[in-house]
């Protein structure tokens, strides 16, 4: 048996004090006048020796109660498996993990949960001594303990409380398992031999779902774990998962489809559920959706941009038990103008810039297109351009090369169309290595001259993509589609080609239209933040009459727009991304507004042209507006995870395999509520607390000597006085 107040134990001595009263009693005398009638005293005897008997119960009863008082405040307990090893000698190393999340902002019966987690916490450093370490880990921020500086142990209880009530809800979600590779980090540090891991979440479904399926073992099989399980009650919660603008050509007066994905983690269907679209601050659009219990749907709305610009798009729900999902953002960039950098000679240009001076009525969007010859391409060159289209393209030099790789990376277009010029292994070394592209393997010719309309050997266009965003818009539906056609199996007038350039497959390429040896046509490969076009064919009549054909102007067209617009398809980031913005011109610092409107000045790095500022800590969701003067250069949408958004409880059997995966033993866990969270520690650390059981026998020794010693009274008041 283990004592956790061993001290009070000295109260014990006080057991001796009935005995000591009970003694002197005995040596009393006292006077007693007996009467002559001798039957009296037989009577008498067998009277005073139940009083006698009852004397000494009175003792006994009065001796256990001291005892028993004393061994209640003692705090005894049922030995564990560390008792004497452990106990009250050991230091500990305790690890507390708070699920600091907005799923905690949930309220139940009890409260709100993050607030119950914090007085769980600090119910528990109550059982922590001088000595003890204790880490205290929120949830949102495990990720950073493996990257940064471990954190340092609290040795002091008050400035551990401190923290604890400092905690404050956090938009960023991180699965469990990664917050347990950091405990296990740290308790692996401690030379503490009791070691201990205070668990305290909702356990939602969206922090348990494993980021990794290899098998770990994480904790030694002496670390004790006590999951705390907050939240009884099922939240009526809808979130949005998602919220993307399909790839797509982005003009002035042409409609632009905002799809959303919404989340039901109800327990029950929701019908008529309100979904709004909001551009620019002004409500655009309302739809509303039925979704199953535990489902999603999908809503979709049209916008038409109306001018040229920046627009910030915001999906909202109509509140419901969690209010912090109910908004995700979205924003996307129509250009004023794409600037566009023509390589090649001028014969090479020829048709080329035809087509590009040539402009559709509808089309807004102006281009602004230069000429260079390609041994005079230079860095500045690229920095004052959105797309480069080079046309029968020789090898590049190593520095030409490496800057059209940079141009490309950081957001810029690439159209290629090859030519006589071009060889597979300059093609190789200038654009495939450099970039990661398909390579140039041949040069597959016909045999025929510049084919005239009756030349029967030649390649065609075959196959064509009209799902591909090149195609949106371009062709009319016909009426009556051609007998054996669908309506969406349109014709195009292919041109007549006798050579083409073939294309290795591409990693990651889509190849948009074939030719009938089965060769890409055009192929399109995105490279990180850029985009590249590759043609199989010249631009001049060299290899084809596809300059002639109706199809070469809207096609080369719609090319410069789609890879010109690359860096207007803004990629959604997430709570705690880090958001890098590029800029191929203008001077002097940026400024950047975060969604609280509290503005920042960053200063650019420079590398080659282009120019960099890189922006940490996006905490809350919302729009961050970076600046250059009074030009805003970029606006990034910051949303948080959509796994926060699934609010479910895990099930119990989900988080036992996430343990098991992780090398828990069942042995090691023990699974406690809030407010029974001290108790579990103090019964796991040394067994089971009997300081109740002493105190409730106290109270009964107390009230059968309260009864025995009433009797006892009574039964002396009653005997006769006798003297000598």
């Amino acid at each position: 048996m283990t004592f956790l107040n061993p001290a009070v134990l000295i109260g014990l001595l006080a057991a001796a004090i009935p005995i000591v009263l009970h003694l002197l009693n005995l040596r009393k005398l006292r006077t007693v006048e007996f009467s002559t009638l001798t039957f009296l005293k037989e009577l008498q005897k067998t009277r005073i020796r139940r009083i006698k008997i009852r004397q000494w119960l009175l003792l006994l009863l009065r001796t256990l109660l001291v005892v028993a008082l004393v061994m209640a405040f003692a705090r005894p307990t049922l030995e564990g498996p560390l008792a004497g090893a452990v106990g009250e000698r050991a230091r500990t190393t305790a690890v507390i993990i708070i699920d600091d999340s907005y799923s905690m902002t949930a309220l139940d019966s009890h409260g709100e949960l993050l607030q119950q987690a914090k007085q769980a916490a600090l119910d528990m450093s109550d059982v922590l001594n001088d000595g003890d370490e204790a880490y205290l880990l929120r949830l949102s921020n495990a990720a950073s303990y493996g990257m940064e500086e471990p954190p340092r142990p609290f040795r002091s209880i008050l400035q551990l409380r401190s923290a604890i009530n400092e905690i404050k809800p956090s938009y960023r979600t991180v699965p469990l398992e990664d917050a347990l590779r950091a405990t296990a980090n740290l308790l692996g540090a401690s030379t503490h031999l009791n070691k201990e891991v205070y668990l305290i979440s909702d356990f939602q479904r969206g922090i348990i779902e494993p980021s990794s399926a290899a098998q770990e073992q994480l904790f030694h099989e002496t670390v004790r774990i006590f999951p705390v399980r907050l939240g009884a009650r099922r939240l009526h919660n809808l979130g949005i998962d998602t919220v993307r603008i399909p790839n797509t050509i982005l003009e002035v007066g042409k409609q632009v489809i905002v799809q959303a994905t919404i989340r039901n983690e109800s327990g029950e269907a929701v019908r008529n559920h309100v979904v709004g679209l909001f551009i620019n601050g002004a409500r655009t659009a309302q739809r509303t959706v039925d979704i199953q219990a535990g489902s999603t749907a999908e809503v979709e709305f049209t916008v038409l941009p109306r001018s040229p610009g920046w627009l910030t798009g915001i999906v909202e729900l109509e509140p419901d038990d969690l209010e912090f999902d109910n908004r995700r953002y979205v924003t996307l960039r129509i250009p004023e103008r794409i600037r566009v950098l023509l390589v090649g000679t001028p014969s090479d240009l020829r048709y080329l810039r035809l087509a590009l001076e040539t402009r559709s009525a509808n089309n807004q969007t102006a281009l602004q297109v230069r000429e260079v010859l390609p041994e005079r391409l230079s860095a500045n060159d690229m920095a004052d351009a959105d797309v480069i289209l080079f046309s029968n393209p020789g090898s590049l030099t190593t520095t030409q090369s490496d800057r059209l790789n940079a141009f490309v990376r950081n957001g810029g277009g690439l159209i290629v169309f090859p030519g006589s010029r071009t060889q597979p292994e300059s093609f190789r070394n200038s654009f495939s290595a450099p970039l990661n592209l398909a390579s140039l393997t041949a040069i597959e010719r016909t045999g025929q001259p510049v084919p005239p309309e009756d030349v029967v050997a030649h390649f065609e266009i075959d196959k064509v993509d009209l799902r591909h965003p090149l195609f949106h818009g371009m062709f009319e539906e016909p009426a009556q589609p051609p007998r054996g056609r669908t309506s969406t199996q349109r014709m195009l007038e292919s041109p007549v080609i006798t050579a083409a350039g073939r294309y290795a497959a591409p990693p990651g390429g889509v190849p948009v239209m074939r030719l009938s040896n089965g060769a890409p046509f055009l192929l399109d490969q995105p490279v990180e933040s850029g985009r590249v076009l590759l043609y199989a064919i010249s631009a001049t009549t060299d290899w084809s009459n596809f300059p002639l054909k109706g199809l070469f102007v809207p096609l080369v067209h719609r090319s410069v727009s789609y890879a010109g617009q690359q860096g207007t398809q803004l990629q959604e980031h997430r709570i705690g991304d880090e958001v890098v913005v590029r800029s191929r011109s203008g001077s002097g610092g940026w400024i950047v507004r975060s969604p609280e409107a509290i503005e920042t000045m960053l200063q650019p790095t420079l590398t080659g042209s282009e120019r960099r500022v890189r922006l940490l800590g996006t905490e809350s969701p919302g729009f961050y507006v970076f600046k250059q003067g009074m030009d805003t250069v970029h606006i990034a949408p910051v949303n948080i995870h959509p796994a926060e958004s699934r609010t479910i409880p895990a099930r119990e059997e989900d988080v036992n395999r996430l343990f098991d995966r992780l090398g828990i033993e069942a042995s090691q866990l023990h699974p406690a509520s809030a407010a029974a969270l001290r108790e579990r520690v103090v019964q796991a650390r040394f067994g089971t607390e009997l300081w109740k059981h002493f105190l409730l026998a106290a109270l009964f020794l107390a009230i059968a000597e309260m009864l025995i010693a009433r009797n006892s009274k009574k039964e002396l008041a009653t005997l006769p006085q006798t003297g000598t």
